[in-house]
């Protein structure tokens, strides 16, 4: 908005110059229009960069911390998983261990052992 405000006072100005200014002194007029929209235009880019650089500064932060949120969520349910089949093989461990002995014994049984 600083850039439209300056870019209105430098073409009113041009405009109050080119009524009252004879027609030799046109040509300098259009070079302080020129140099308006130039320090208009640097003034802009200059802006933009800073607007840019800011927010480039608060999205990194973000973007770091729901990375690392992810990666804990991911250690989580890893571990989870990891003691999961831990409670599950020790809680079967008996079952497996006497189904395992009792197919033993059928099969030594059928096979005359």
């Amino acid at each position: 908005m600083r850039g439209s405000k300056s870019t209105a006072i430098v073409a009113a100005a041009a405009l109050a110059l080119l009524i009252g200014v004879p027609a030799s002194r046109a040509e300098d007029v259009g070079d302080a229009i020129k140099k308006g929209a130039q320090d208009t235009g640097a003034a802009i880019e200059h802006g933009a960069k800073e607007v840019g650089s800011a927010v480039q500064e608060k999205a990194e932060p973000v973007g770091q911390s729901i990375k690392q949120g992810a990666q804990d969520v991911g250690t989580g349910v890893e571990q989870g998983a990891h003691d999961t089949g831990n409670f599950l093989d020790r809680s079967t461990r008996d079952f497996r261990d006497g189904a395992s002995n009792f197919f033993h014994k059928v099969g030594n049984f059928f096979s005359g052992k």
